[in-house]
C-alpha cells in the first residue's frame, strides 16, 4: 500500500460496490493495515451487499460505469474507505480535490 499507493487506489476504485457496503463488512482496519475479507473463510455474501449482476443483463462497459458511479458515491457520501489519501481527478487528469481520511492511520512497522 504504501510503496504502491496509486495502484492500490485503483484497485479501491474497482472495488467500490464492497466498499459502499461499509467497514467491516467486507474489510476492516487494525493497527496493522487493511484485511479484506475475501477468502474462503468468510461468508459468500452479506445481507448489506453487494448486488450481483447476472451476465445476461450486463457488460463491461456497464460495469466499468456502475462502479465508477459507485465510487462517486462513496466519495460524496463520506463512506469509510481503507486508504489515507484520495485525489479526485476531472476528466483531463487534473486533481480537483483531496480527500483526507483521518481514521486510516496505518502505523509504520519499518522501523
Amino acid at each position: 500500500m504504501k510503496q504502491h499507493k496509486t495502484n492500490y487506489l485503483a484497485h479501491l476504485e474497482r472495488i467500490s460496490d464492497f466498499l459502499f457496503c461499509g467497514k467491516d463488512i467486507w474489510w476492516s482496519l487494525y493497527e496493522e493495515g487493511v484485511e479484506f475479507k475475501d477468502s474462503g473463510e468468510e461468508p459468500r455474501q452479506h445481507k448489506e451487499g453487494p448486488v450481483l449482476h447476472h451476465f445476461r443483463s450486463s457488460d463491461q462497459e456497464k460495469e466499468k460505469m456502475f462502479l465508477k458511479d459507485l465510487w462517486n458515491k462513496c466519495l460524496e457520501e463520506g463512506v469509510a474507505l481503507p486508504h489515507p489519501k484520495i485525489k479526485v481527478y476531472d476528466y483531463n487528469s487534473t486533481p480537483v480535490r483531496t480527500v483526507v481520511n483521518k481514521e486510516f492511520e496505518v502505523q509504520d512497522t519499518d522501523s
